[in-house]
């Protein structure tokens, strides 16, 4: 298994391959539609603001296989966000969760961002816990109950 920094078409195209199956994902499983025209449309302009130099995105590979993949954009000069975070399922409970979100931490250290926030739902309890455990901390909002926001100082 190896997470490389997304650059190639193919690369884009597995990203999107594990973004389409994430969204699906959701709306199966837990019932919630993030708006496919939205997401459709953030599939189609990729990297769009995932983009260096404040943006990456990273895809896991079992060879040549998508496993899993992460973005990070820019929300300001010294905060950028973790976005579409997703493993497939034949790759869950081996730590490749953590190990991309490691890698875009690192990459929003490199960038020079000083905190990372992370758009979420209280249902995905495993993203939460993982999250939780890397140290992010929940920001109150006023935002609905199906959102949370986490956020980590870096260092």
């Amino acid at each position: 298994m190896e997470i490389v920094r997304v650059e190639t078409e193919k690369q884009l195209d597995a990203v999107r391959e594990l973004w389409l199956a994430y969204y699906h994902l959701i709306l199966e499983q837990y019932g919630v539609d993030m708006g496919y025209d939205y997401f459709r449309a953030e599939m189609a302009a990729l990297p769009g603001s995932y983009a260096p130099p404040a943006g990456r995105l990273f895809l896991a590979q079992d060879d040549e296989t998508p496993a899993g993949c992460v973005g990070l954009r820019r929300v300001t000069a010294k905060k950028g966000e973790l976005k579409r975070l997703y493993v497939g399922s034949g790759y869950r409970g081996r730590g490749l969760g953590r190990a991309l979100v490691g890698t875009a931490i690192e990459a929003a250290r490199e960038i020079g961002y000083q905190l990372v926030q992370v758009h979420t739902a209280p249902f995905l309890t495993e993203a939460v816990g993982l999250y939780r455990a890397l140290g992010f901390q929940e920001v109150l909002t006023e935002e609905e109950e199906a959102e949370m926001f986490m956020e980590l100082t870096l260092t």
